[in-house]
């Protein structure tokens, strides 16, 4: 009897959620038709972009992802809190802001320590940014469960990203405000316009899709982004992704999903650059191999790697090393991005 209400509790949750989606989506399609977003969220010529000649991609695989060009708003510069505004901030009200287990994308640059938590990104997906003089791009995609950080400093200068409205192969698709081309949020490459002309090609930055408390305990001065009063009860408390992240269902195409069929599509994997080499590690790997303790050491190439990983729903794995690169994406993200992707799997 008890699960079957907890069944049914959660089935009423996801409705709920579903709702609101739907709701959301009405209101930008709105928007569009009274002159205010460019794209419906349904036809990829309303968004405005050139797809030509240029492009890497075919434009047959772009599809919209049912809100308008900026119907999801990048942050640009906010505010941050320190140590003791968070812990004002989680004084209030009847619940804490940021729960040490809760998510976060830790960057660090030139002595700079930023928290950047999943609970605001999952409305925003792009984040501007300056480290240490360094200008940055902090993105996050909850369809491929991807964290990425880039330098934002192009050719011909520094740029200023935006949410496209569109996918490919159920990644966003970014766009520079300043040309206007396509970006791969997980490869940070130019897939159309001007940019792709260019072969231009983001600079990936280290970043941690990490615990809030584990970020604090290796960067204990690190500022974290602070939330929008307005937003905070509204939105930032929600989880929007529950019902996806607890589901192997993809919700937009992906091309060749059907040959990634050596682990469920939403395995969480970590891709690792070390030791001149790049390998992919499945969290279900991590997660044995670390046993009771959560740790695990082994090598890859000439580097010396140590993973840590913490269960739960979602579970959480990071990795450390001199001259580590990692980043997290799902099985299918990685298999539609990397040519023979499973030759890249560590294996037990």
């Amino acid at each position: 009897m008890i699960l079957r209400k907890r069944n049914a509790w959660l089935f009423a949750f996801a409705f709920f959620l579903g709702f609101l989606a739907l709701g959301w989506q009405h209101k930008m399609r709105r928007e569009f038709a009274e002159g205010g977003l460019k794209g419906d969220g349904r036809n990829v010529s309303t968004y405005g972009f050139v797809i030509d000649s240029l492009a890497a991609i075919a434009p047959e695989d772009v599809v919209p992802s049912g809100v308008p060009r900026d119907g999801l708003q990048a942050l640009a510069f906010p505010d941050y809190l320190d140590a003791r505004g968070l812990d004002s901030l989680n004084a209030e009200g009847r619940k804490p802001f940021l729960f040490d287990h809760d998510r976060v994308i830790g960057v660090s640059v030139g002595g700079e320590s930023r928290a950047y938590p999943v609970s605001i990104l999952n409305w925003h997906e792009v984040l501007l940014d300056t480290l240490a003089g360094r200008p940055v791009l902090v993105t996050w995609n909850p369809l491929c469960g991807a964290a990425c950080a880039y330098d934002r400093e192009l050719t011909d200068g520094s740029a200023h990203f935006g949410v496209s409205g569109l996918l490919y192969n159920s990644n966003t698709l970014l766009y520079d405000r300043e040309g206007e081309s396509l970006w791969s949020q997980l490869t940070g490459r130019a897939l159309t316009g001007p940019a792709a002309g260019r072969n231009e090609q983001l600079r990936r930055i280290p970043a941690r899709l990490t615990r809030w408390g584990a970020w604090r305990e290796r960067h204990p001065n690190s500022l974290v982004l602070a939330p929008d009063p307005v937003w905070l009860h509204k939105k930032y408390r929600r989880r929007p992704y529950v019902s996806y992240e607890g589901s192997d269902r993809l919700q937009f195409p992906v091309r060749g999903l059907e040959e990634a069929k050596l682990m469920r599509h939403k395995t969480p994997v970590l891709s690792v650059w070390a030791g001149g080499e790049r390998r992919l590690y499945p969290f279900p790997l991590i997660a044995e191999r670390s046993g009771a303790s959560g740790a695990w050491r082994t090598t890859q190439g000439d580097a010396e790697l140590s993973f840590r990983h913490w269960p739960g729903t979602p579970s959480v794995a990071e990795v450390s090393g001199e001259g580590v690169l990692a980043v997290q994406a799902y099985w299918f993200a990685w298999h539609s991005q990397i040519e023979d992707a499973e030759a890249l799997l560590a294996t037990p």
